[in-house]
Parts: C-alpha cells; structure tokens; sequence
C-alpha cells in the first residue's frame, strides 16, 4: 500500500513538472492577446475622451478614475503582451528588429498612463483634461510599428 501511495505522487509530481510544456500558445493565440490588449487600452482612451468632452453625466471624478485605472493597467502589460517574438497582426517587423525602441516607448506609455490614473484621482476630469494628450502617444507609436489596418 505504500508503495502504491508513493508510487502515485511521484507520477503526480512528474505530471505536475511536464504540465508547463504541455501549456504554451500557438502564435495566433498570441497575436490575438496583444491585440486584446491593445483595444483594451483604445477602448479606455475612448470612454476617457468622451467623459472628457461631456457626452456622459458624470456627478462625481470616480468614473474617470475608473476609466484612467483600466488603461493604465492595460497599458503595464502591452510590452510583455509582445516579448514574443511572433510577427502577425498590425505588428510591423521593426517592434522586434528595434526592440529596444519600442520597449522605450512601451515603458513610457505605462508610466504615463500610471501618472494619468494617479492626477485622475486626486485632480480628476480637469487633471485629465490638462494632461491627456501628453500621456496618450499613440499615433506616434502606431505610425512606426503598427500596419494600417487592411479594408
């Protein structure tokens, strides 16, 4: 009977270890994730724009911290969501041929988006209003390492 006990957590054990390598994504599943995050974060700039020009009743600053949280959150897992190396989607070859560039500006964009949510909550609508364009840099980054979407 010991044996059999001993027998059966060390098959566990060695499954536990060979599960990792079973476990990994194909490259559309990566592609697919770093687009979610992308739209994540365009999606957040969008409802931020539009408490920004008032198209939505806002009593209180807590929507727009909301909104500037959820991006900035976002915006600390684009750069890991292509450390991949996988080509694909809108991403142009240069994101990995100029890694070091594009990491730059990835570590911008989480730190000013984190700057962002932080005025947001103790300056709310008008800090973001002040401080919007300079912390959302994205046409700059698109324009060099993303394709033009295909009609």
């Amino acid at each position: 009977m010991i044996r059999l006990v001993a027998l059966a957590a060390g098959l566990a054990s060695l499954g536990a270890l060979a599960l990792p390598a079973l476990v990994h994504a194909d490259d559309q599943d990566v592609i697919d994730y770093r687009e979610h995050i992308m739209k994540t974060m365009g999606a957040q700039a969008d409802a931020i724009e539009l408490i920004l020009q008032h198209k939505l009743p806002s009593d209180d600053d807590s929507n727009i911290a909301a909104h500037t949280k959820a991006l900035a959150l976002a915006a600390s897992t684009a750069k890991a969501a292509f450390a991949m190396n996988v080509a694909g989607g809108q991403a142009k070859p240069n994101v990995w041929t100029d890694s070091a560039g594009f990491n730059k500006r990835m570590d911008e964009l989480a730190s000013n988006t984190d700057a962002l949510a932080k005025a947001a909550e103790t300056g709310g609508v008008e800090a973001v209003a002040s401080r919007i364009q300079s912390a959302l840099t994205c046409k700059g980054c698109h324009d060099q390492y993303r394709e033009q979407k295909k009609k």
